[in-house]
């Protein structure tokens, strides 16, 4: 039975975050848990690190999960931020339960280009129901790294070089975000200090959540929206709050695959670029040389489908249907009124993903937003605060987060999410495909270059490096081919045996596009 909050934690489920610890794992102040005690897997190092910390301590999945949002919000700001949004994917292994909770930035009442935040009051959320540690130690490392700052990983540069257009034309993100002379983005290694975003972490970390939505927290950053074009009120601050959800499912002999519901589809595109896959049998029965052929094919199916998310989020029937004009020699283009053309020219979006698990077996991934890379492209001074505005449609479409569930021995054997831009769910459909295929390895799927076929525009994308093989596969069925040079960005933990089976039954696999960290090994 799921663990219960007490009437007055549901109380100040906004206002403050509950700690629940089960008396069987207490850990003391200073002490770490021995062996095994879970893994993670970030964009960014220096917050994987910071959520590996809080499972050496005993921390849960979730406790791990929102101290590496926090610290994200720190040392990954060009796709996370106090003012953005997001949504994870829960799996508790004392209860057997997959639920989704959606926290995204959205527009406030009387509109205006500033989002209502939603990633503290989602992180007091998740906390509230599956957290253990105290509120306090997970957001600290974060208000640690803000104040006395930190090296800029190489996995923030390369981002800010592709965003060096929006930073040099706003002069607070300049002052933020240039290197020491100006003339350019921070280098690899130079220090990143942030006063006044820690000073906001200070009081949310000693007042609660709340103090974000209501306190001086909250009016600064009202102040700081409407500075920028906003219309951001406290009213609608207090108001905003996030969502649970049933998880959307599908089965597939013992693995029941796990995603999010509408608006956040990419999970639905990735599952039913899967069951495409797995349909009659198909990628298990054809040659090698067909395989890159039906994941294209299949994906382009996937993609022009999802805006039947909401009536059919996850299917065999659909698709056993979406595949009967599959032809094994040729390439059908497809036309799919109502579904606009996806952008496949942008690299990047604002997003970022991660994934973490615990000793228990109990696991999350989840994706944060901002839209497009920071957001607004404005930073509040008096916050710190990177600003974001409301979400709609392909921001939000193509969001990824699933958990595969070995229904055998009620364990996880797989936790993935995945960001970047459009690809993310035919990214992660490659890994889905390698957890059912005997003959491909999931990390060997993850780190090859990828190909994807969104349905219209009309073009099959393929990753610089591709094998020939695949090339050549490819036109001999009448693909048009184009380069893209990100398809992407994944973060993985894979245990065949499920998590709770330890270290060595398990691969924490961050994507090399990402220059990310994956950390698993025993404490």
């Amino acid at each position: 039975m799921r663990r219960q909050l007490t009437w007055s934690c549901i109380a100040v489920v906004m206002l403050s975050a509950c700690d629940i610890a089960p008396k069987s794992r207490v850990i003391e102040p200073g002490q770490f848990v021995e062996g095994f005690v879970g893994g993670v897997s970030a964009d960014e190092p220096r917050a994987a690190i910071a959520a590996r910390e809080v499972l050496a301590k005993g921390g849960t999945a979730i406790d791990a999960a929102v101290a590496l949002s926090f610290a994200l919000s720190v040392t990954y700001p060009v796709a996370a931020s106090l003012g953005g949004g997001g949504a994870c994917l829960v799996y508790d292994s004392p209860t057997d339960v997959v639920e989704a909770i959606d926290f995204l930035p959205r527009a406030p009442v009387t509109g205006g280009a500033i989002a209502i935040p939603g990633t503290v009051r989602g992180l007091a959320a998740l906390h509230s129901r599956y957290g253990r540690l105290p509120w306090s130690d997970l957001v600290a490392p974060a208000e640690v790294l803000a104040r006395r700052g930190h090296p800029v990983s190489r996995a923030l540069v390369r981002r800010l070089e592709g965003a060096k257009a929006t930073i040099f034309d706003n002069s607070d993100l300049k002052a933020a975000f240039s290197n020491q002379d100006g003339s350019g983005v921070l280098r690899e290694g130079d220090q990143l200090t942030q006063i006044a975003l820690s000073a906001v972490l200070a009081q949310i970390r000693l007042r609660g959540p709340g103090e974000f939505y209501g306190g001086q927290a909250g009016v600064n950053l009202v102040n700081g929206a409407r500075k920028n074009g906003g219309a951001l009120s406290l009213a609608d601050m207090r108001a905003s709050l996030p969502t649970w959800r049933k998880s959307v499912s599908l089965r597939n002999d013992r693995l029941s695959v796990h995603t999010t519901p509408v608006p956040i589809v990419g999970g639905v595109i990735a599952g039913q670029i899967w069951a495409m896959n797995l349909d009659e049998g198909r990628v298990l029965e054809i040659d090698q040389d067909e395989r890159p052929h039906l994941f294209a094919e299949a994906a382009s199916r996937a993609y022009l489908d999802r805006g039947n998310a909401a009536a059919r989020p996850l299917s065999d029937f659909r698709a056993h249907t979406l595949m009967r004009s599959y032809r094994s020699g040729e390439h059908t283009p497809l036309v799919v009124k109502g579904i606009p053309p996806v952008d496949i020219d942008n690299p990047e979006l604002g997003t970022t993903s991660f994934v973490a698990a615990d000793r228990e077996g109990s696991a999350v991934a989840c994706t944060l937003t901002m839209g497009r890379e920071l957001g607004a492209g404005k930073l509040d001074p008096v916050t710190g605060i990177v600003l974001v505005p409301p979400l709609t449609g392909d921001d939000l479409a193509f969001l990824t987060a699933i958990l595969v569930v070995d229904e055998e021995v009620t364990e996880v054997v797989l936790a993935i999410s995945a960001s970047g831009n459009a690809a993310a769910p035919a990214a992660t459909g490659h890994a889905l495909i390698g957890l059912s295929v005997e003959d491909l390895d999931i990390r060997e799927q993850l780190d090859r270059p990828r190909i994807l076929h969104v349905g219209q525009p009309d073009a099959t994308l393929v990753e610089p490096g591709v094998d020939k093989s695949v090339v050549d596969s490819l036109r001999a069925r009448d693909h048009t081919l184009k380069e893209a040079p990100l398809l992407g960005r994944v973060n993985a933990i894979y245990c065949p045996k499920g998590i709770s089976n330890g270290q060595g039954n398990c691969q924490f696999i961050s994507d090399r596009r990402s220059f990310g960290l994956a950390l698993g090994e025993d404490f």
